[in-house]
């Protein structure tokens, strides 16, 4: 093993890194260090190690590694120990693990951290593609106004038990995900390892088909959603699910469904995919031992080509009431199309498509202008809201060129008042439609 360290200082390792193949293990211990090679080869060795520096009558110290850029590591294993942070600083980084020896390796109780750092860009950390089963006790942080996100992969567990508080997407593209606390106490110090094993801040949580984010081993057995928080997927959630206020499930990773082994509580939004390319399964569906609706806002939203008078979804296998709410997506923009519907929902699980109507004419139009006093008033057929009006003003001698401008707020309009100034050599305008 080969160690790095800058005691209570800072260094900079722009060079490369490597062992030739040999697998050594390259240790980081004490210190600030920045690591990143400048001349775009990734460094190559065997497992990193981050660790608490011990000092004399082993009083640990933080040890702190800042990613300049993606080349930083091997890919190989990360291994955190004790007071240890690596920062991705705005890179994405890849590890083939995820080891953490803090319970019967470090001297203090401070968990480690993985964190962003970064001011400008966010970043992902993906582990596990080495199909191994390891566990993590410590945080997952932004550490600056950037989001930190996490992607498991690979078919082995992960098993995270601190308290993170990052707002990146966390997702589980295979294998499966354990939010687990450590019921113990480290071995040195002999104090508790602190976490309950939750992701409560992240923005999203996804769980990709065949895989699984199990909370069973929390001790409430439930991933709980807060404000602003979305579970989606295909995958399976083993333990229960409280969906509180403000919160989304999004069933499907574009259609499918989201099974919960356990009770499913919707206080939040309950999000249905529609796509009537797919004719068996043209909807999104959740999956619960049981399922409460009494808080739930029923939602749904179109993820395919346009809607047309007929088509029929089957939100839920049998007649379901008792929503706070119920929200059939009438705007369609990515289609450019406006719907209503036929409710069924509580009758026999059903919607179905009843009208469709272009939202907006794509066609050019002409721009209707007449004058009142000193005002100009332009106007434009009602059916192409949303276009954007656009001026140029020139000189008489420039005439038209291609300084054009968005006139504000003209897109929610179909008629705009100019004052006339008659300082303006020529004043030019057209109407533009873009997606």
């Amino acid at each position: 093993m080969t160690t790095i360290g800058a005691a209570s200082g800072t260094a900079t390792i722009i060079g490369n890194i490597t062992d030739n193949g040999a697998g050594y293990e390259l240790q980081y211990y004490g210190g600030t260090i920045q690591v990143g090679p400048t001349n775009g080869v990734r460094n190559t060795y065997g497992m990193t190690m981050i660790s608490e520096q011990l000092n004399s009558g082993y009083v640990s110290q933080p040890t702190f590694v800042v990613a300049l850029n993606t080349n930083a590591f091997s890919t190989n294993v990360l291994n955190m120990t004790g007071q240890a942070t690596l920062e991705l600083n705005g890179n994405n980084l890849v590890f083939n693990d995820l080891i953490d020896q803090s319970i019967n390796g470090a001297y203090s109780n401070y968990p480690p951290v993985i964190e962003n750092g970064s001011a400008t860009l966010p970043a992902v950390l993906t582990v596990g593609s080495d199909n191994g089963s390891d566990s993590y006790y410590g945080i997952f942080g932004n550490g600056g106004s950037q989001s930190l996100g996490l992607t498991k992969v690979g078919t082995g567990t992960l098993t995270v038990g601190g308290d993170s508080t990052n707002t990146g997407p966390v997702t589980v593209a295979a294998g499966t995900l354990a939010l687990a606390p450590y019921n113990g106490n480290y071995a040195y110090c002999g104090l508790p390892v602190p976490g309950s094993g939750s992701f409560s801040n992240a923005a999203l949580i996804a769980v990709s088909s065949g895989a699984i984010l199990d909370v069973s081993g929390r001790a409430d057995d439930t991933l709980t959603l807060n404000n602003g928080q979305t579970v989606k997927g295909s995958g399976e959630v083993n333990g229960k699910l409280i969906a509180n206020a403000g919160s989304t499930v999004f069933p499907g990773d574009t259609i499918g469904t989201l099974t919960v082994s356990g009770s499913a509580t919707i206080n939040g939004t309950l999000l249905i995919g529609l796509n009537r390319t797919n004719s068996a399964a043209n909807c999104s569906h959740l999956s619960a031992g049981s399922i409460s609706y009494t808080g739930t806002t029923l939602s749904t939203t179109n993820i395919g080509l346009g809607l047309q008078v007929g088509d029929t979804f089957s939100l839920f296998s049998s007649g379901t009431s008792g929503f706070a709410a119920v929200n059939l997506q009438t705007n369609d923009y990515a289609n450019n199309l406006r719907y209503t519907w036929n409710n069924t929902i509580s009758s026999n699980g059903k919607i179905s498509v009843a009208t469709v109507t272009i939202m907006m004419n794509t066609n050019p139009t002409n721009i209707t202008a007449t004058v009142s006093g000193n005002k100009l008033i332009l106007s434009w057929p009602a059916d192409h809201l949303g276009w954007t009006l656009q001026d140029q003003t020139n000189g008489l001698g420039v005439g038209l060129s291609t300084n054009w401008v968005s006139v504000p707020g003209s897109t929610t309009v179909n008629s705009v008042t100019n004052t006339i100034n008659p300082a303006n050599g020529a004043v030019f305008y057209r109407m533009i439609y873009s997606q």
